[in-house]
């Protein structure tokens, strides 16, 4: 299937590994240019060079810290002033500080909720105007499922993580008939090298070799496994397409079926 992304401009935070860079290798390979963000300068400069030797795209890594709005509004500009333009937004924030309710003191909920929801909020306004000149655009939010069923040890993402949705359902709501389309994209678990990570850590605590500790972490996914990097990046692909400009308000989720409600 075309697609219709060859030429567009995609802009993704977060993306020097993990999910990020899977939806910028993703719409690097259906043709549309790609800023690659991230704070980490290492693995950002790594996955630019990789995504560049691997596509014909036009690929940029820019050091950002999106918590900060000058950073924001600096990458933003970059982007526009070497590319001409901005045409896709897909904001992910990787993990945030796991616990529950009660073990998570202010200074990190103050320091979670900047991330998960304020830079959502940044973003979205820094890229804009620049869609509305056009009267097209994507904005697509990487949230966690957490957004529709609510995690008692990751408190801060269930809490924070359903505001990206509300943010992402008011843009549809309001832009939407000038050709800008948003959506909050909800994974489950994936096997990143942050989940890996985690992995590790259960079966250290609860002594048992990784696999063990893997099937433990998936025996509530229908599907039976892990999801991979590359079937997110195939849905953010086509929702940032031509192909999908009937959808707009829409909470995603892919998850192998783990959450158990019917909507």
């Amino acid at each position: 299937m075309e697609l219709g992304l060859k030429g567009r401009v995609a802009l993704l935070t977060a993306a020097g590994s993990g999910l990020g860079r899977a939806c910028a290798s993703a719409l690097a390979a259906e043709g549309a240019h790609v800023v690659i963000s991230d704070v980490r300068q290492e693995a950002l400069d790594k996955t630019t060079a990789e995504i560049a030797s691997q596509t014909t795209a036009h690929v940029l890594g820019i050091r950002a810290d999106i918590t900060s709005n000058e950073d924001v509004k600096k990458l933003v500009d970059a982007t526009v002033s070497r590319l001409g333009r901005l045409d896709i937004l897909v904001v992910s924030t990787g993990f945030l500080p796991k616990g529950q309710l009660l073990d998570l003191p202010d200074e990190d909920w103050g320091r979670g909720l900047d991330m998960a929801l304020l830079s959502a909020v940044r973003l979205s306004r820094a890229a804009l105007p620049h869609m509305l000149k056009r009267q097209w655009g994507r904005i697509l939010l990487l949230t966690s499922t957490s957004v529709k069923q609510p995690l008692g040890e990751m408190a801060m993402s269930s809490v924070g993580r359903i505001g990206v949705a509300a943010l992402s359902k008011l843009i549809a709501n309001q832009y939407s008939s000038q050709g800008i389309c948003a959506h909050t994209v909800c994974p489950g678990p994936f096997l990143t090298e942050g989940q890996r990570d985690m992995i590790a850590d259960m079966a250290a605590k609860t002594h048992v070799t990784f696999d063990e500790a893997e099937r433990e972490w998936i025996r509530d996914i229908p599907v039976g496994r892990h999801g991979r990097p590359e079937e997110l990046g195939a849905l953010v692909a086509f929702l940032a397409s031509e192909r999908a400009s009937y959808m707009t308000g829409n909470a995603i989720q892919i998850d192998g079926g783990r959450v158990q409600s019917i909507v």
